[in-house]
């Protein structure tokens, strides 16, 4: 199942773009929405005949009309969404998505998250631990404050390993 949602389909599957390593996830909830979904991929494919059929009339095929039909032949879904969304650029995609009030997202590498404008300075926490180490670790949004630097009381440090309280604002990540 991976991150496939039990119940609600198209919904947790992640799709691979043009682009490799530029992947995407779509959260579609409702027949509206997946109608829009099927509208803004058929836009795309137009011109390839393969896809051209299939994308225009994938809302009204009896096996994906409604979202229990969907759930149940998602393994077919999936091949005619991956074929249509494996050519189109992700961010442009996403877009055209939003803009159609589709929900969807992109599935980013670590490099990417910390590459938005603001993440870094916003999440990345460095101090240093009593015995003059240097720490780094990323702000958890659930403890998310005014303040820069986790309390470093709350590290606990000897010879052969680093204990993290629970009441600690930040995720370590290296020592």
């Amino acid at each position: 199942m991976g991150s496939d949602h039990p119940n609600v389909a198209p919904y947790g599957t992640v799709y691979n773009t043009k682009h490799k390593h530029k992947d995407m996830i779509l959260a579609v909830g409702t027949d509206a929405q997946f109608q829009q979904l099927c509208r803004v991929l058929n836009e795309y494919c137009v011109d390839d005949d393969d896809d051209e059929e299939s994308l225009s009339l994938l809302w009204n095929d009896e096996r994906f009309k409604t979202n229990t039909m969907r759930v149940q032949h998602n393994d077919a879904l999936k091949v005619h969404l991956q074929r249509a969304i494996g050519k189109i650029e992700r961010n442009e995609l996403l877009s055209r998505l939003n803009e159609a009030s589709v929900p969807a997202g992109a599935v980013r590498t670590m490099d990417e998250v910390f590459g938005l404008p603001g993440v870094k300075e916003s999440m990345v926490l460095e101090g240093q631990l009593p015995n003059g180490d240097t720490i780094r670790g990323v702000r958890a949004i659930s403890f998310v404050d005014s303040s820069p630097l986790p309390s470093l009381h709350h590290y606990h440090h000897d010879d052969t390993n680093m204990k993290v309280s629970t009441r600690s604002p930040a995720v370590v990540v290296s020592p």
